[in-house]
């Protein structure tokens, strides 16, 4: 049990699962033994039992009574959210999926992919090819790598003409969203107007497997200044959202000598209850095109974007559906990048903002991850 309380602490994946393992074994024993004992041995056994085994049983009984020899890590996971460890159980999460996807029979590499990962990550990189593949390939990430023989230094072009057609198609697509979202700006748009604006590049960036992480936001203040704007309303609070994301926005321009701040900036003043509605539009109509598409509006690949483009070239072999695939690896990312918002120590709240919340997202990803292994572990 030391150390087990030890592993809990410390989270080391492998070493905690095994304590986990090795606890079960040492408790089912014990209780076994108690059963086995003389009569005078039992009485003493009955009388220690009287006192510890609430206790015994209250914490550890899902470790105990679980079916599988060894235990595995979405039953230890299960056991530390239950037991409120749950920076734990988000470690463990992080860690050990992609391994637990590929022990399940969720994904598998090929001969295929195997040969791309071994001449494509470094060769100081120890880790296993299935799970670089997983968690450290970028197909936007153009890299030249050729292979010993002629077959493989054929797959291998034909890989970097792709890669380089994938970057080509994201950036383009990503100026013609800051193009098409500045132009909002050029003449006032009811909100409804700016609303369908905003729908064609959501629906422009989705044909190339493209989101925008902070859609919600950005739709909430540009259709709230466009009401503003085409109301006539004069001023708008300086708690406004159209207002506060110009008050984040000017230090974070004035530190990037490639994005020039609007001329108007000048004139906004932010001090007091209100600011000209007039003035905040033209803040955003005059800001430049790099300002929209590197700090307002953030494009990234949709979550399973790298899974489908493996999957599609050969080197990996997935039976999930699509739609499996977006769950998947949709749970995974956000809770991944909370773990990393955690080591980071950034001073926002993050996606989860409440332990309960962080805890239910938990609890969704176990219970998909469960419906998965009982549709496709072998």
């Amino acid at each position: 049990m030391r150390r087990f309380s030890e592993e809990i602490k410390l989270c080391h994946r492998g070493s905690f699962i095994a304590a986990a393992s090795e606890l079960k074994d040492t408790m089912q024993s014990f209780f076994q033994s108690s059963k086995e004992a003389s009569n005078d041995t039992r009485r003493q056994w009955d009388a220690l039992m009287t006192q510890i085994e609430p206790r015994l049983w209250a914490d550890y009984r899902d470790l105990i009574t679980t079916d599988d020899g060894n235990i595995d890590t979405v039953s230890l996971i299960r056991w530390c959210l239950r037991h409120d460890h749950l920076q734990q159980a988000l470690t463990l999460y992080t860690e050990s999926m992609p391994a637990y996807w590929v022990d399940n029979g969720f994904v598998t590499i090929t001969e295929r992919g195997t040969k791309m990962a071994q001449m494509r990550k470094d060769n100081e990189d120890r880790r296993e090819p299935i799970f670089w593949l997983l968690t450290a390939y970028n197909p936007q990430k153009v890299k030249r790598n050729k292979g010993d023989e002629e077959d493989e230094e054929s797959m291998m072009q034909a890989l970097l003409s792709k890669e380089q057609k994938i970057a080509s198609e994201d950036n383009t697509a990503r100026n013609d969203a800051a193009t098409t979202l500045k132009k909002i700006f050029s003449t006032p748009l009811s909100p409804e107007a700016a609303k369908e604006r905003l729908d064609g590049i959501v629906s422009s960036l989705k044909e190339h497997h493209l989101i925008i992480r902070n859609e919600t936001e950005l739709r909430a203040w540009i259709e709230e200044l466009c009401a503003a704007k085409s109301s006539g309303q004069g001023t708008v609070s300086v708690q406004s959202r159209p207002a506060q994301i110009c008050r984040s926005l000017i230090p974070e321009i004035e530190g990037n000598k490639n994005i020039p701040l609007p001329s108007i900036t000048a004139k906004i003043d932010l001090s007091g209850e209100t600011v000209s509605t007039k003035k905040i539009w033209n803040f955003f109509s005059d800001l430049k095109e790099a300002g929209w598409g590197k700090c307002l509006c953030h494009i990234e690949r949709e979550p399973s974007f790298k899974l489908k483009f493996l999957r599609r070239e050969g080197f990996i072999d997935a039976p999930m559906t699509d739609a499996e695939m977006d769950t998947l690896i949709g749970n995974y990312q956000a809770l991944r990048d909370e773990r990393n918002q955690v080591n980071h120590a950034r001073m926002d709240e993050g996606e989860f903002p409440t332990a309960e919340k962080l805890r239910k997202k938990m609890e969704t990803a176990l219970e998909e991850i469960d419906a998965l292994v009982k549709k496709y572990k072998h």
